[in-house]
């Protein structure tokens, strides 16, 4: 966990969460989970436990094979489980072929379709989640020089480190059950404004927030209009474009480091 939380380069992890959010929601569609009561919450709740389960996974694997939880161990795992989550979720769409249309296009990431309800709930989940995390800033940056430096100065480690990978993995799940499974938002964005923000949460967090909404705008509006009037699914659009700044960014810290 010191790892995860003391280099932003461990969120690799959100890979593997992400890809277990969705495997979640692509059950829940596949197999017609749902809740009556309440709109699309099948998806919705399928999605946030895959994501808090596939969180517990990685860095549990990460852990047995490198106490020091090492920002490599953890992107190494992450990758390898979002590979063995597309094999389950090949498995799944085998047996709904009469909705693997909605499913492969959900899996590419879009929000064609989208409208006010779904914004509400992101709302709603970046208030609940998001805040939590917020309130945690001083702890996040406590823990960025260690767990046991952490402890010594009166930090809650265990309260803490439950919190936040229950908050992480809502907020994954969530966005996943709206927009699919876009990537590299939450991969890519932090790392570059950590460059103009500094280190400290309390900058880091909100300028996270506001630049990664920036880039999926932009993202959006490149898949509307770059092969108009086809339109790309904007988890295309993040994910050429996140690839290749994150391998950037790992090749300097690397060098750097």
């Amino acid at each position: 966990m010191q790892g995860l939380l003391k280099n932003p380069l461990a969120d690799g992890s959100t890979l593997g969460v992400s890809s277990g959010a969705a495997l979640g929601a692509v059950c829940a569609i596949a197999f017609g989970i749902t809740f009556p009561a309440l709109p699309f919450a099948g998806t919705m709740v399928t999605a946030v436990l895959f994501a808090f389960l596939s969180l517990l996974l990685i860095l549990g694997l990460a852990y047995r094979l490198d106490h020091s939880l090492s920002t490599d161990t953890i992107i190494l795992i992450g990758v390898v489980f979002s590979m063995f989550v597309s094999s389950l979720m090949s498995i799944v769409i085998t047996f709904a072929s009469d909705r693997i249309q909605h499913i492969t296009f959900w899996t590419m990431g879009s929000l064609q379709g989208k409208g006010y309800p779904d914004a509400l709930v992101l709302l709603g989940a970046l208030v609940f989640f998001g805040g939590a995390i917020f309130l945690h800033s001083r702890e996040l940056n406590a823990f960025a020089i260690g767990e046991e430096n952490a402890r010594h100065i009166g930090v809650d480690v265990r309260r803490v480190r439950l919190i936040l990978l229950i908050a992480v993995s809502g907020l994954i799940g969530v966005c996943v059950s709206v927009g699919g499974n876009i990537g590299f938002v939450g991969l890519v964005t932090p790392h570059i404004l950590r460059m103009l923000t500094g280190p400290d949460h309390r900058r880091l967090l909100p300028a996270s927030l506001f630049g990664g909404a920036c880039f999926l705008m932009l993202a959006d509006l490149v898949s509307r209009t770059l092969l108009n009037p086809r339109e790309l699914n904007v988890g295309i659009v993040t994910s050429l474009a996140g690839s290749a700044v994150f391998i950037l960014i790992f090749y300097r810290a690397r060098r750097g480091g």
